[in-house]
């Protein structure tokens, strides 16, 4: 594979999707801000060892150091730079990117300022995220400790999105559904609120909505959010995405306990029919078959 290209490629496309011409000239850290952000949202796909992920995880560490170079340590963007490597470490070891979390933890406790709040929901966010991909129930219980008052505000805070979409998905694991479900439909709500048609954080949210609706006993909800994503994926021509299969399997599973056998059938045969894609852990492994 060759992975310069793919970062190239990958970037033009951002860029088209967001009106940018191709011609701007883009800072080094920008420019790994977008390329990283880009691998990994195709790395994750992928299996641990595929030279994409370790360029998304080269790239997203490059735009660490640059950040923190221009912007301290503390800045935000560098902040967001550390996010998002821990996001792409944690696909790959889960234990790593909570080792690295748990180093930024402590390096900004020290500060005499301490962890602002800002600091704390993107860090808690990438350490909910560690723990599910690590299938760590125990962990997750302790770490859904969660004060989600500030984040269901109107306008959400910074962030909040992201921490509120691991931590419904880490309720669901720890079965907690019914405190789920409120957290996945706020996050739902400001992303159909958003213009710009199918995107990873639409299918993100409706994913974890069904995920959601599901283990709060609504079978008949989640039901419908599967078929409305896989009708949205389907317009997208994304049915080789594992997102199909995930909605696929949470549509049967939504058609099988409302004793639904031809509809449960009906999916079920889909998936089969599916390619089964490589994961990067077993959680999301599981995630997409039945």
């Amino acid at each position: 594979m060759d992975v310069d290209r793919e970062i190239r490629l990958l970037t033009e496309a951002y860029c088209l999707e967001n009106g940018i011409p191709i011609s701007r000239k883009f800072t080094d850290a920008e420019i790994d801000h977008v390329s990283g952000l880009l691998l990994l949202r195709e790395a994750v796909r992928l299996a641990p060892g595929e030279p994409l992920v370790a360029a998304a995880e080269a790239q997203a560490s490059r735009a660490v150091a640059l950040y923190r170079q221009t912007t301290g340590r503390e800045g935000r963007m560098a902040q967001r730079a550390l996010s998002r490597l821990a996001s792409v470490v944690a696909h790959r070891e889960p234990a790593r990117a909570t080792a690295l979390l748990a180093q930024e933890r402590q390096w900004f406790a020290a500060r005499p300022d301490g962890i602002q709040a800002s600091t704390e929901r993107l860090l808690r966010a990438r350490e909910l995220e560690a723990a599910t991909l690590a299938g760590d129930v125990t962990t997750l219980s302790s770490l859904a400790q969660v004060n989600t008052g500030p984040l269901l505000k109107t306008p959400m805070p910074l962030d909040g999105e992201a921490l509120l979409t691991q931590l419904s998905r880490a309720l669901v694991l720890a079965g907690r559904g019914d405190q789920a479900l409120p957290l996945a439909e706020a996050v739902f709500a400001k992303q159909a609120a958003r213009k710009g048609g199918v995107t990873i954080a639409t299918v993100s949210a409706e994913l974890t909505l069904a995920q959601a609706q599901l283990a709060a006993g609504r079978p008949a909800d989640a039901g419908k959010t599967a078929q409305a994503l896989l009708q949205h994926l389907d317009d997208a021509q994304a049915q080789t995405h594992r997102s199909y299969r995930e909605a696929l399997a949470l549509g049967a599973l939504a058609a099988a306990e409302l004793k639904d056998a031809t509809t449960a059938g009906t999916l079920l045969q889909r998936l089969e029919r599916q390619p089964r894609p490589p994961f990067p852990s077993a959680v999301e492994r599981a995630d997409c078959d039945l």
